[in-house]
């Protein structure tokens, strides 16, 4: 396990009042108040009042440098949200420690770490906000890793989330997830795969051939990990094409209170999958 980063992300000390944490409570308050954007101001305006605050104590931001059919900013304090309809949220991050994962899918997704404590490299679909990249990077220092996007105009925002620049063991490229899986020749150790966008999870991201690519590609000890966010049948089919592609070596983990699912898939038989974490996992800096 990678100094400073701690599994199974116990929860940081920090909290108000019993059992929630501070950044869930924030976070929690995005996620309404972007809930509430779509249906206009009195909307948002109950949001804020139903979690105590008052709209002249909070501040609000709200910006769509592409127009109403690309990826927005909205920003609440001190979160700043990428949003691909007024209310999806895709990505937060905490402006003044943008490393930290503060979504519980996210953080699941680490859990890649308990079979591949020290990964060589790392290939990710879909950037977003950034917000396993910058996680990666910070925590994960000796690991090569390759961000796939396929929207310009989500790599056009990256300094907006503070994604690192591109250097020697970073990159981001701009390319079809699933083409890349399948034409490229290295072998990662982990493929993490989170590609939406306004219309949900992107299809070519969630078929058998991709998996199989997946399969392919990684090293022999190899993960893949995929966050699913749709209605049950479309999650039943997708674990279906995953054991397919990999077998009964597939762990499935649900996300509290959310629709998310994050399939842990790996090559080797004798793998360590996570199959189970703690109320709001968090990293533990």
């Amino acid at each position: 396990m990678p100094d400073g980063v701690a599994f199974p992300f116990d929860p940081p000390a920090t909290r108000r009042g019993p059992g929630v944490n501070c950044d869930q409570a924030e976070v929690r308050l995005l996620l309404d108040v972007v809930g509430a954007l779509d249906q206009g101001h009195p909307a948002v305006a109950a949001c804020l009042r139903t979690h105590g605050r008052a709209a002249h104590d909070v501040a609000l931001m709200f910006d769509a440098p592409f127009g109403i059919d690309g990826p927005a900013l909205f920003e609440l304090g001190d979160l700043r949200a990428l949003l691909f309809t007024p209310a999806m949220t895709q990505s937060a991050m905490r402006v003044s420690d943008p490393s930290a994962l503060l979504l519980d899918y996210t953080r699941v997704m680490m859990g890649f770490l308990l079979p591949c404590p020290a990964p060589s490299r790392i290939e990710m679909i879909g950037l977003g906000g950034g917000s396993l990249a910058k996680f990666c990077y910070r925590h994960l220092p000796d690991t090569d890793i390759t961000v796939v996007e396929i929207d310009p105009r989500v790599i056009a925002l990256r300094d907006r989330f503070q994604v690192p620049c591109d250097d020697a063991r970073f990159r981001v490229v701009e390319a079809d997830g699933a083409d890349f899986v399948r034409d490229d020749r290295s072998h990662p150790d982990v493929i993490l795969v989170d590609g939406f966008g306004r219309h949900g999870q992107a299809r070519r991201l969630d078929d058998s051939e991709f998996y199989r690519n997946c399969r392919d590609r990684l090293s022999d000890d190899g993960v893949l990990v995929v966050n699913l966010c749709s209605n049950i049948l479309a999650r039943r089919t997708a674990k279906s094409r995953l054991r397919q592609a990999f077998g009964n070596k597939i762990a499935v983990v649900p996300i509290k209170g959310e629709q998310n699912r994050i399939v842990f898939a790996s090559k080797s038989q004798s793998a360590r999958l996570p199959t189970n974490f703690s109320a709001s996992p968090s990293p533990s800096i």
